[in-house]
């Protein structure tokens, strides 16, 4: 890479808010997606994967993690006892197969992974020149907008149990983004290859139209990234020791989790409709925070890693450290770099350099369709509208905005906490204290 090309590199925006990169430009080119690509792959460790040489494993509080392991696993395996000894069977066992013995599930999930191939069989009509471009966009933005339309009304009419539904939503809007990636960023690479843009082309010995075959769309589904790539860093080989301490971790948390919503969760959802909302937070704000970093944990720690290690796929940076959040800004680009790196690449510098958007109308586009995304999850699950987690998104402009002066303080990470540890539970309350309303059949009040 050229030096000149260098400089022009670094003046790409890195997140999609960063107080640091407010006096950045972005070339504005609606020909070109090339100022859109900001992120190079990497060989990089998760911040809490212990089994590798990460800040848990070779920091000074390495012992106190060795500690909570075994406290964990040592619970696990007396209250499993104690389960099979009572009931015959292992905690969680019934419940799974609750959730998913209907046998409608996994053939539409099987459906929606055949309909993403949409996009490669679209892309091979370009490249052969059977669909000319400006068309392509149309047919692939109609392809995106009837795969998500069909799956929700799938999941609406099949009336699956929450926990499948939720899951088979979040396959649907994988496979939107990744399609969504997948053919834009090839539209990148054909430009590039048109124009010769060496920064682009020199990143891969293969380069398009070699990159477009079936092998190569389903090597891009089965990896983490949701951003199309047409080489991602490998590992040299799949470790069976790491992917079965993954499993026994999944064991282990899955078991503390089911123990924390059965034993101080449910019970008190189950009372919503009898006690005051502020009674309702309170008694949830530590349980639900906690189930919320479990479910993180047991996410992007041990699900991603385990699917980044049978892919070989290196750079296991699925997050950074997001519980030292000073401001609400950092950790919207930590705690999910997934996604982050989707909605920077394909929402927000697009939106500056294809609409020619300033970067506060970007950031506020980008916000907004991330809080649809997520008013979309529970509006389906819960079969109801209602606006709180959306209004919740959109809040997090204002603790922004609100936060920038306490950056880098202890007095910031504080507020941060507080926050989590009393907005989690009000959204919560706010949807199930409906939902249990509805299920007895009573008039809902929100007070």
């Amino acid at each position: 890479m050229t030096t000149k090309n260098a400089k022009e590199r670094k003046k790409v925006p890195q997140n999609i808010y960063d107080e640091e990169d407010d006096n950045v430009e972005v070339k504005k080119t609606p020909q070109s997606f090339n100022s859109t690509k900001p992120h190079v792959f990497g060989e990089r460790q998760s911040s809490m994967d212990y089994y590798t040489e990460s800040d848990f494993s070779q920091g000074p509080l390495r012992g106190w993690f060795n500690l909570f392991a075994l406290v964990v696993g040592y619970y696990m395996l007396l209250l499993q006892y104690d389960n099979l000894t009572r009931t015959g069977t292992f905690i969680g066992i019934q419940n799974i197969y609750d959730w998913f013995h209907r046998l409608d599930m996994f053939p539409a999930w099987l459906c929606l992974v055949f309909c993403s191939f949409f996009s490669p069989f679209l892309e091979k009509l370009i490249v052969r020149g059977i669909v000319a471009v400006p068309l392509a966009y149309i047919i692939q933005s109609v392809a995106e907008v009837a795969l998500v339309v069909g799956a929700t009304t799938v999941a609406v009419k099949a009336n699956w149990p929450l926990v499948p539904t939720i899951f088979f939503l979040a396959e649907t809007l994988i496979l939107f983004m990744k399609m969504h990636s997948y053919f834009f960023t090839n539209r990148e690479l054909q430009m590039a290859v048109k124009e010769k843009k060496s920064e682009i082309t020199s990143r891969t010995t293969t380069q398009w139209p070699q990159n477009v075959t079936w092998f190569n769309y389903v090597d891009f589904l089965v990896v983490p990234p949701l951003v199309y790539e047409i080489e991602y860093p490998r590992t040299p080989r799949i470790r069976p020791a790491y992917l079965a301490s993954k499993i026994i971790a999944f064991a282990g948390l899955w078991t503390v989790l089911h123990l924390v919503v059965s034993k101080y969760v449910i019970p008190i959802f189950e009372k919503l409709t009898e006690i005051p909302l502020w009674l309702a937070v309170a008694q949830l704000s530590i349980p639900i925070l906690f189930c919320g970093i479990l479910i993180f944990y047991i996410v992007f720690d041990i699900g991603l890693n385990g699917f980044a290690e049978i892919t070989r796929f290196a750079d296991r940076e699925f997050y950074e450290d997001w519980w030292n959040s000073t401001t609400f800004g950092e950790f919207a680009r930590k705690w999910n770099k997934p996604v982050h790196e989707w909605l920077l690449r394909h929402v927000y510098l697009q939106s500056i350099s294809q609409y020619k958007m300033s970067r506060k109308s970007a950031m506020l586009v980008t916000f907004l369709f991330s809080s649809i995304i997520h008013e979309y999850f529970m509006c389906v699950s819960l079969r109801m509208f209602r606006p709180w987690l959306f209004l919740s998104q959109m809040g997090h402009i204002g603790l922004i905005v609100l936060g920038k002066g306490l950056k880098g303080t202890r007095t910031g990470n504080l507020f941060f906490w507080s926050f989590m540890m009393m907005g989690l539970p009000v959204i919560t309350v706010a949807y199930c204290r409906e939902y249990y309303f509805r299920k007895r059949g009573e008039e809902f009040t929100f007070w």
